[in-house]
């Protein structure tokens, strides 16, 4: 009741993390249900990420997964960007949501929906430390959608945004002028 109530139509809505032991397994599909009228984002993993891929999420706008996870997912590896979107718009065709993220590290990002397939370069940086970088693709990725900014620059502004997390220290975000800075070497490209 209380996300129903909160959840603005037409609006983002972020459903990220891992699920405690004992939360029933559609759990993802559970929230989603309440924000009828929220475009949803999902970034999970084990259990219930297979769950989402197994039984979609009906309406789910955005699924994110690392590199790790898509393979898991496809049962084979993907070891090139093509591989990597080929994959991802497979989930995308099979309904699983109307636009796929796949993170692969260093090298950067790949979205696919069901007319196109992106890459955004990772910029490079000397890592300090990996923790949270997902969590600010996410929030950047998802404002720049709120912004209506289209899926190529929303990918370039996560790709950024996850780099500029991995060059601070792991208790703190990225800060807005890393992001700013890093913004032009997240170059977007077709696949």
């Amino acid at each position: 009741t209380l996300l129903r109530a909160t959840a603005r139509p037409g609006g983002y809505s972020v459903i990220s993390g891992s699920q405690p032991p004992g939360v029933p397994r559609d759990f993802a599909a559970q929230l989603a249900a309440s924000m009828p009228e929220s475009r949803v984002v999902l970034d999970t993993s084990g259990t219930a990420l297979v769950q989402a891929v197994s039984h979609p999420i009906p309406g789910l706008e955005v699924l994110r997964v690392d590199g790790e996870e898509a393979e898991g997912l496809a049962g084979r590896s993907l070891a090139s960007r093509a591989e990597t979107a080929d994959f991802a718009q497979e989930l995308v065709r099979r309904g699983v949501a109307r636009m796929v993220v796949v993170a692969r590290g260093a090298d950067g990002n790949v979205l696919a929906d069901a007319e196109r397939r992106l890459f955004a370069k990772a910029p490079k940086v000397t890592l300090k430390s990996a923790v949270g970088a997902g969590d600010s693709f996410v929030a950047a990725f998802v404002l720049g959608l709120a912004r209506g900014e289209g899926p190529g620059r929303a990918l370039a502004f996560g790709s950024a945004s996850a780099a500029a997390a991995v060059i601070t220290d792991a208790t703190q975000l990225c800060r807005a002028e890393d992001v700013l800075r890093l913004l032009p070497q997240a170059e977007v490209s077709e696949v």
